[in-house]
Formats: C-alpha cells, sequence, structure tokens
C-alpha cells in the first residue's frame, strides 16, 4: 500500500502530484488530472506514471519537479481539498 507523504495541487487545482512511499520503502511520485464524469462523479484519474525509485521523499519531490513543469512553481498543500 502507498503512503502519501506530501501532495501538491496546480494552482488551478485540476491536477495534482503525491510524492508517497512505497511498500518496499522506495520513493515515487505519481500525477492525476481531477475530472467530472458525465454522471457527475467528481474523482481523480490518473496520468500516465513516472517510473522513479528513490530513496527518499525529498529525492522523489526533485525528481517530480524536475519532470513536472507546473510543478516547479507549486507550493505543498497539506489538508483538504477535491
Amino acid at each position: 500500500m502507498r503512503h502519501v507523504v506530501k501532495m501538491f495541487l496546480r494552482p488551478d487545482q485540476l491536477r495534482r502530484v503525491r510524492i508517497y512511499r512505497r511498500e518496499d520503502g522506495a520513493f515515487s511520485f505519481d500525477e492525476a488530472t481531477f475530472v467530472i464524469a458525465p454522471n457527475g462523479e467528481q474523482r481523480w484519474a490518473p496520468l500516465p506514471a513516472y517510473p522513479t525509485f528513490c530513496d527518499t521523499a525529498e529525492t522523489a519531490e526533485r525528481e517530480a519537479r524536475a519532470t513536472i513543469s507546473w510543478l516547479r512553481l507549486a507550493s505543498e498543500y497539506s489538508c483538504g481539498g477535491k
């Protein structure tokens, strides 16, 4: 099971990045987009995965910021939200 240690939201709150600890102890990140289905259901839809295996959450965050352009200017989002 993934344990999310940080989450970042794009300013328009339609994209998010999560830094998480993997079951094997390594850290990685994923990106998702906020969608509203035709039936009105709201959810986060995952975007293609980034094959990253880092030794610390800080290293995974640096990799995410280097990979995802909007994240370079984003600040951490730590409570509530979509």
